[in-house]
């Protein structure tokens, strides 16, 4: 555990700097300036935020032994396009805050929040644009699927009981969540001369870890204190989640928990040098914020 936590301080750190040398508003004139601030808000909003999924980018690199600049700049790609995403959830959840702070619509309007996420969307997409064509493929159909799962989420609150189904409330969160984790696990694992088993295994792996990460964040907004979390809790009272769908936060543990552990037998073809991935599965469902 010891050489997880050092593992991922070291990958915040990583990321961190990186985003830091991005030059904010040296390059743009005063008509995007505003724009800019926002995105550099939130981007460093807060202590920057767990940064899980630049993460997940080092550690399946780890595994490949792949060049660290290229991995840098896929890193930086999956924290700007989860940036992106923090935004428009916070715009449909009506939140107020983020990390204990203002949210980007509360501190810079609507108008502003939205221009700024589809830059950051713009951006984060851009080191992307050097996979190779097998991984684009692999690519282009999770950022769709991460689309519609925002809008699941979104329309879920006008659902009947019927559509309070495993199956409806796995759509809403491998779109959400695991999508951006398959592309985070992805970058790290991106090129020809790894297998398409190898990358299969990863993609299974970054599934079933969002739909329990996910797990989890619905537990903690009913258990957790909004101090402790940096938003609101009880702000899903109105979604399908997991607490809803399995009768409590103790049931809803015991599914997390089990689909930490189908993402860890995803990889065991990996052996002890996805070792990383294994423990950032067991973190993921056992965090507190």
């Amino acid at each position: 555990m010891a050489e997880f936590k050092t593992f991922f301080l070291s990958a915040k750190k990583n990321v961190e700097e990186q985003l830091r040398a991005i030059s904010w508003k040296n390059d743009c004139d005063l008509s995007i300036e505003h724009t800019r601030d926002a995105m550099e808000y939130m981007v460093f909003l807060g202590d920057g935020g767990k940064r899980i999924r630049p993460a997940l980018t080092y550690a399946a690199a780890e595994i490949f032994e792949q060049d660290i600049n290229q991995v840098h700049k896929y890193s930086v790609g999956i924290e700007l396009i989860h940036t992106y995403t923090l935004i428009l959830d916070d715009i449909q959840d009506k939140s107020a805050f983020r990390r204990g702070e203002e949210s980007c619509h509360s501190k810079y309007g609507f108008d502003t929040a939205i221009l700024a996420a589809n830059q950051l969307f713009e951006l984060g997409l851009l080191p992307f644009h050097r996979l190779p064509e097998r991984d684009l493929s692999l690519f282009c159909p999770l950022m769709q699927t991460l689309h519609r799962g925002q809008a699941a989420d979104l329309n879920s609150e006008k659902w009947d009981d019927s559509f309070n189904t495993i199956e409806n409330l796995q759509y809403i969160h491998s779109g959400k969540t695991s999508a951006l984790f398959q592309v985070a696990l992805l970058g790290g694992g991106s090129g020809e001369h790894i297998s398409s088993k190898d990358k299969q295994a990863l993609i299974d792996y970054g599934y079933f870890l969002g739909l329990a990460f996910q797990a989890r964040d619905d537990i903690l907004d009913c258990v957790a204190e909004s101090e402790d979390l940096g938003k609101p809790t009880n702000a899903d009272e109105n979604k399908l989640t997991y607490p809803k769908l399995f009768g409590d936060e103790k049931n809803a543990q015991v599914e997390a928990d089990r689909l930490a552990m189908k993402a860890i037998e995803s990889i065991k073809r990996f052996g002890s040098s996805a070792s990383l991935l294994t423990e950032l599965a067991e973190f993921s469902v056992t965090r507190n914020k």
